[in-house]
């Protein structure tokens, strides 16, 4: 099973959205940037979308550094 993680990184804050679907994780970040903008009063468009990443992550699989750690040959 697969599932998705949307991420934002500010200069003091990281956010993340969780799916799974990558349209859904997307949505979930968007709802704490929407959050975040409201609790600190600030400008809709204080963050830059085309910063956000979303990242596949396949379920009981190993990671390192957002990767797949393969078995050694």
């Amino acid at each position: 099973m697969k599932i998705y993680r949307a991420e934002y990184e500010s200069r003091n804050f990281e956010f993340e959205g969780y799916g799974t679907t990558e349209s859904q994780a997307k949505k979930a970040l968007m709802l704490a940037l929407k959050r975040h903008t409201k609790q600190f009063k600030l400008d809709r468009d204080w963050y830059h979308k085309d910063d956000i990443f979303v990242l596949e992550y396949e379920i009981g699989e190993p990671y390192r550094d957002r990767s797949i750690v393969k078995e050694p040959t």
